[in-house]
């Protein structure tokens, strides 16, 4: 957009990022209270859950607020899930706790949306590039 109006795609995800990982750390943290002092593999998968939970939400809280390095945060947050997803589901399943495969469904599947429609839009490489 050369009249340096926001793309509605960034208003989408960024309220979309901090809804989900709000979400999603308040399950995490339901789990971690619930998992504590009984495993201390899903406990440090909680942990890392957490994290990218509040990357997440960093991530959405830059796209609204026009922040300069946006697209690397979700960049990050798209690494940082697919990784940690598939370690935790991995580990869950040899330590044989329970596993949530619609968690690991969504931890893979909202990156790779979110990668498509909004990191590789050229729309918001060019809207982005303007940020200061």
């Amino acid at each position: 957009m050369s009249n340096g109006v926001k793309p509605t795609v960034v208003i989408v995800f960024g309220v979309m990022n901090i809804v989900f990982g709000s979400i999603c750390a308040i399950i995490d943290l339901y789990g971690l209270i619930r998992f504590i002092g009984v495993s201390y593999t899903a406990v440090f998968g909680l942990i890392f859950n957490l994290a990218v939970d509040g990357l997440l939400v960093f991530a959405g809280a830059g796209l609204i607020k026009d922040r300069k390095n946006v697209l690397m945060l979700n960049q990050y947050y798209i690494a940082a899930s697919v990784f940690v997803t598939v370690i935790v589901y991995v580990s869950h399943k040899i330590a044989a706790l329970p596993s949530s495969t619609v968690g690991a469904i969504f931890g893979i599947l909202y990156p790779a949306v979110l990668l498509v429609l909004l990191v590789n839009s050229d729309e918001v490489k060019r809207y982005c590039a303007n940020l200061k």
